[in-house]
């Protein structure tokens, strides 16, 4: 699964049934969108079926390592997740647009061979936005310049002024997360890719205002 929005008006998204000792199980979901409109758990983990031993996820951040340790499986990877109210249109009735300024509008990551998308990058969720959010792709910057690309691997990035804060991911052609990154009061930094040569995909948030997202070549 990738770039999904995982909703529940009422209740918990996800139960898991048996799931003690069950080193077969087996779960991918990669930059997906969790959210309960009433704050209940996003998953419920019950042991054994008949059983009454449960175990709550509040946190989406925590859902990967709560299913491996009761699993016992190192199949599970939960990767990139989100918790956002993502503003549907309407969801009681089955409108799950999303509405102008959803932060879940060019949240996804690209996926070679998809590119019917607005804005700087998919949307999560089943249907595309006719809005754009303020995140720019990279031939409409000029606030921030990223050299050399091509590269070895290392690869320096340039702000036309200080920024208190900014984040820097980077991804690989099928969605993986190859690292994650924080910097703070800095008009530079540097970063190394250290993956194999290929196509990479950095995203540079500066202190969630302006969101940039470059195509890098490491040869």
């Amino acid at each position: 699964m990738i770039n999904n929005i995982f909703y529940a008006g009422r209740n918990k998204i996800g139960y898991f049934q048996g799931l003690k000792d069950n080193t077969n199980f087996q779960l991918t979901s990669v930059h997906d969108n969790y959210f309960t409109a009433d704050q209940s758990p996003i998953a419920t983990i019950k042991e054994i079926h008949g059983q009454y031993t449960c175990h709550d996820v509040d946190d989406v951040l925590l859902l990967q390592s709560e299913l491996a340790g009761i699993s016992g499986s190192d199949k599970i990877i939960i990767q990139s997740p989100f918790q956002d109210d993502p503003l549907f249109m309407h969801p009681a009735s089955g409108d799950f647009t999303l509405t102008a300024g959803s932060p879940m509008i060019d949240k996804g990551i690209h996926i070679p061979g998809f590119y019917d998308f607005k804005g700087a990058a998919p949307d999560l969720g089943a249907k595309e936005s006719t809005y754009v959010s303020s995140y720019h792709p990279a031939q409409d910057n000029t606030n921030i310049h990223i050299y050399p690309n091509p590269t070895s691997g290392e690869v320096n990035v340039l702000f036309e002024e200080k920024v208190a804060y900014v984040h820097l991911t980077i991804h690989n052609t099928v969605g993986q997360m190859v690292s994650s990154s924080s910097y703070s009061d800095t008009d530079q930094l540097q970063f190394f890719i250290a993956g194999s040569p290929g196509t990479y995909f950095v995203t540079v948030d500066d202190s969630g205002k302006e969101r940039y997202v470059f195509k890098i070549a490491k040869w």
